[in-house]
């Protein structure tokens, strides 16, 4: 099976982008999850992520509903 029809999906983070770079050396994609603003997707893009999925969601602080 082709190395093309996969990606590895990454929380990401600052590791995470090490890895991404690591992996897409390797040929194996990346797709970026858990990114929470718009520096955190330009990141991931530089680290070579294929795909990025951004939260849409806002947050509340803990405690309120």
């Amino acid at each position: 099976m082709s190395r093309d029809r996969f990606a590895f999906k990454l929380p990401f983070s600052g590791s995470a982008a090490s890895a991404a770079r690591e992996l897409n050396a390797e040929g194996l994609r990346t797709l970026a999850t858990a990114v929470f603003s718009l520096e955190q997707g330009i990141a991931a893009s530089q680290s070579g992520c294929l795909f990025i999925s951004p939260y849409f969601n806002g947050m509340l602080p803990v405690g309120e509903s």
